[in-house]
């Protein structure tokens, strides 16, 4: 799962509006969530740094159904749909706009007691959070009401953390969400590594040293600290060209 290209938001605009018919009109319930409810609750608009947009879904809602009504006029497409078992799209489906490509992530949110459960697919073991529960009410924008979680300071403090109000063009939901199961840190912690060994490969010193910083704040690791030093050291001034001496 690599990270994403950031996304154009004029397209981003028109494949969610265009993703909001096709589910409306297969009268499937969803809410904005993650980066997407991020951008529009902080910002009033997608956030200029994302990379996808965001939808929840009910756990109860058949994932061929809304597969199928994304799908069923091409204006959304899924190259991997028929390689993916059923199994494989239990927490998340992605797909992505034809005209753009834009990639929109539906995630399925399952009751646990007082919170949700959500995430990432990953088998054996999928790549979970855990916000609060919360209730659903609307919010307007780009002249259409739209579902947000409520309260929605409770959802986005748990899953990006209590200063949620700051932009952080860093932040990466895969290895940081604030709400995370400890039982996803090795898993996260795999996706942290590669993505930092692509950041290092394209030589964006900037993301790389955001992955260390990320990382590091769930632990001590000598290797990150390590690769963290060298960048912040040999790093020319920001008013300068982006590579190392």
């Amino acid at each position: 799962m690599p990270a994403r290209a950031t996304m154009p938001l004029a397209a981003a605009r028109t494949a969610l509006l265009a993703a909001r018919q096709r589910l409306a009109a297969a009268d499937i319930p969803f809410f904005l969530c993650a980066g997407t409810l991020l951008g529009i609750i902080r910002n009033g608009d997608l956030l200029p740094y994302d990379k996808d947009m965001d939808i929840g879904v009910p756990w109860h809602i058949d994932r061929r159904r809304v597969l199928s009504a994304l799908l069923a006029d091409g204006v959304f497409q899924d190259a991997n749909t028929q390689k993916h078992s059923d199994e494989n799209r239990q927490w998340c489906i992605s797909v992505t706009h034809t005209a753009s490509p834009i990639a929109l992530d539906v995630f399925f949110f399952r009751d646990d007691g007082d919170h949700f459960l959500c995430g990432f697919n990953h088998l054996p073991n999928p790549v979970l959070s855990r916000p609060r529960r919360f209730e659903l009410s609307t919010w307007d924008w780009q002249g259409v009401s739209w579902l947000v979680p409520t309260p929605h300071e409770n959802y986005l403090a748990d899953m990006y953390g209590s200063d949620w109000r700051i932009p952080d063009t860093d932040f990466d939901t895969v290895i940081s969400s604030g709400c995370q199961l400890p039982s996803s840190w090795a898993i996260r912690r795999c996706y942290g590594y590669a993505r930092l060994s692509e950041r290092l490969k394209t030589r964006e010193w900037r993301k790389a040293a955001g992955y260390c910083r990320q990382m590091l704040k769930h632990g001590e690791d000598p290797y990150l600290e390590e690769v963290l030093k060298t960048i912040e050291q040999q790093t020319l001034p920001a008013n300068r060209p982006d590579n190392l001496t």
